[in-house]
């Protein structure tokens, strides 16, 4: 008669350990999908920097347009 966990018993660990990482790594990829890249966030700061620029006179509506059209273009 066999008592403990016999031969499961190992096996019953490795699978909780893959459980809590897939877990873990399905968590990481919803938050990953939810946060906004650092490419849009990096653009989005472009644009406002270019808008304050325009709006302190440093550049005229030609270059601000211009400037504009690159950065969209860009996404």
């Amino acid at each position: 008669m066999m008592y403990g966990y016999g031969w499961w018993g190992p096996m019953g660990f490795i699978f909780m350990i893959f459980m809590i990482g897939f877990v873990a790594f399905a968590a990481w990829l919803i938050i990953r999908g939810v946060q906004p890249s650092t490419s849009a966030r990096n653009d989005s700061r472009a644009l406002a920097e270019l808008a304050d620029r325009y709006a302190r006179g440093e550049i005229d509506g030609a270059e601000f347009r211009a400037r504009k059209l690159i950065l969209e273009e860009a996404i």
